[in-house]
């Protein structure tokens, strides 16, 4: 039997329209004033909520961005994972990071330098998809004698963001001067020759 949705009531609605309002508010306040300086008190006295609601939709200031990483995850679990070509493993990475780069001028110099502050622990957080998505293809090119074996698939991807997330950080420290996705293009190029098995090339 199908399974028809069912419709939210209006506590829901409105539930679900506070927290977008919050959401929204807060993330235009930070990207105008910079996020050390947006209290919470900012974001609910512009929202036209109490303090207190706040807190029933996010634990802390930080979690604004919470959302933003669940979209990522899932374009990234879906989308790029869904169409990476069938090359070597080295190619397929560098098109994670042809679309890492996209995703982020996409959504714009001041989202990303909004993003990159000491705060924002989303982008190391245990469990998430989108590294998950890398860690697989790096896993099939060792398996496939591609990449070297002696260091772990796992150390591999937190090498490899923590050094994508340094170009984004120096994108924003050029204020978008120059094209990221060349650049990682390139960068990754050099980069992933000393992950390559020697009797692979």
């Amino acid at each position: 039997m199908k399974k028809t949705m069912r419709k939210m009531n209006k506590r829901q609605l409105q539930a679900m329209d506070t927290h977008q309002r919050i959401h929204k508010t807060a993330l235009s306040l930070m990207e105008k004033y910079g996020y050390d300086n947006v209290t919470i008190r900012d974001i609910c006295e512009a929202a036209g909520v109490a303090t207190g609601t706040f807190y029933t939709y996010f634990k802390a200031k930080s979690d604004i961005f919470s959302s933003m990483y669940v979209e990522a995850d899932q374009y990234f679990a879906t989308h790029v994972a869904a169409n990476l070509s069938q090359g070597s493993a080295t190619d397929q990475i560098i098109e994670f990071f042809i679309e890492y780069a996209k995703y982020n001028e996409d959504s714009g110099l001041d989202r990303m330098k909004l993003l990159y502050n000491p705060e924002n622990k989303w982008f190391i957080t245990k469990g998430r998809q989108m590294p998950e998505v890398l860690k697989n293809i790096l896993l099939s090119g060792q398996k496939k004698g591609e990449l070297v074996d002696t260091i772990s698939a796992e150390q591999m991807t937190e090498w490899l963001f923590i050094a994508a997330r340094g170009i984004v950080y120096d994108w924003c420290l050029h204020d978008a001067s120059y094209d990221q996705q060349a650049f990682m293009k390139e960068y990754f190029g050099v980069f992933l020759n000393a992950l390559v098995k020697k009797d692979s090339l």
